[in-house]
C-alpha cells in the first residue's frame, strides 16, 4: 500500500531554467522555505543530503538516492523515513510544458512500506504544506529577472 502527497504549480519561465533551480541543492538553503539546507548533486544513481524544515524544529537529515532521473524533466529521489524497513518516500519533480512560455511543476511524494500508513497520517500535511511553499518559492526564483527570489 502507499500514500501519494501531489502538488502542482504552473510557471512562466523555461523548462531549462526550473530545471538549472531544482538541480543546484548548493543554493536550496537561498530560496527554499521547506529544504533549508542541501549538499550533493541530482544526477542518475547520486545520493546527496537534504534537511526539510519539520514543525517540531528538529532537524531531520535525509540521505536519498536519485532513482529516476530524466535530464531536463524529471527526477525522482528514494529516501527512507526513520529507517528503509519502516517506510520510504519517493520525491518526484516533473517539468510539462504547457506552451513555449510556462511549465507545470508537478512535486509528489509516494510514501510506501509497513510504516507508510502511520508517515501518512502524521505527516502529510506538513509534506503538503511544504512543497507548496517550495513549489511558490521557486515560481519566484524562476520567474525574477535577476534570478533571486523576490
Amino acid at each position: 500500500m502507499s500514500h501519494i502527497v501531489r502538488t502542482h504549480i504552473e510557471i512562466a519561465a523555461s523548462a531549462a531554467r526550473i530545471w538549472e533551480i531544482l538541480v543546484d541543492l548548493d543554493r536550496y538553503h537561498e530560496w527554499n522555505p521547506f529544504i533549508t539546507s542541501a549538499k550533493g548533486r541530482i544526477a542518475p544513481d547520486a545520493t546527496f543530503e537534504v534537511s526539510p524544515k519539520v514543525e517540531s524544529g528538529k532537524r531531520h537529515v535525509f540521505v536519498p538516492r536519485v532513482t529516476d532521473y530524466q535530464e531536463g524533466r524529471a527526477f525522482t529521489w528514494t529516501g527512507a523515513f526513520y529507517f528503509r524497513w519502516f517506510a520510504l518516500g519517493d520525491h518526484t519533480f516533473r517539468l510539462t510544458p504547457m506552451d513555449d512560455k510556462r511549465i507545470r511543476l508537478d512535486h509528489d511524494e509516494r510514501i510506501y512500506g509497513i510504516g507508510s500508513l502511520l508517515v501518512w497520517l502524521l505527516a502529510r500535511e506538513q509534506i503538503r504544506t511544504g512543497f507548496e511553499a517550495m513549489n511558490l518559492a521557486l515560481k519566484n526564483r524562476a520567474e525574477s529577472p535577476d534570478g533571486e527570489t523576490t
